[in-house]
């Protein structure tokens, strides 16, 4: 049962992956909007978790990514490339992600597993976030690039969640 802690974001429309440009999930609500959870104020610490499935329609790798932001332009933090050709796996990740407003850096790992038979991503540093002032109600987007355009590619985002594990003192 989610804790005053944990936010969700709400359901997600079928993400189709017939370009190779980086897409951000939308609500599966009218008019559509970008999926975004939002860091509470004063959270230090959280983790950030996502997960679902893709089918590529052709050979096709695919990489779920979280970013920074409500645009594909600052990724946070993303899982390996992996090969979904012709076929349909589950993919989840989640990433641990510090505030250091000394330095106004994020330092974080990502770990998931991913594939059509899943395997473990290898547990991976996040690259430091600069120039970070403040977290306080920053947008955090879900998304995802397919290596190769076609229209059988989909992605589903089962659950997008974000848990606050140390606050500010």
């Amino acid at each position: 049962m989610p804790s005053d802690r944990d936010y969700s974001a709400k359901r997600a429309a079928t993400l189709t992956g017939n370009t190779t440009a980086a897409q951000l999930f939308q609500t599966a609500l009218t008019p559509a909007k970008d999926v975004q959870l939002f860091v509470p104020a004063g959270a230090k610490l959280f983790r950030i978790r996502a997960g679902g499935t893709a089918t590529g329609g052709t050979t096709t790798n695919f990489t779920p990514t979280l970013y920074w932001g409500d645009a594909t332009t600052t990724t946070l933090a993303a899982l390996s490339a992996t090969a979904y050709n012709s076929a349909s796996g589950g993919w989840y990740a989640q990433a641990t992600v510090a505030y250091d407003s000394v330095n106004s850096k994020l330092h974080g790992y990502t770990e998931g597993f991913i594939g059509t038979t899943p395997t473990v991503a290898a547990n991976t540093i996040i690259t430091d976030l600069s120039s970070i002032t403040s977290v306080d109600g920053q947008p955090i987007a879900i998304g995802a690039t397919f290596s190769a355009a076609n229209a059988g590619n989909t992605a589903t985002l089962d659950f997008f969640s974000l848990e606050v594990l140390e606050e500010k003192a």
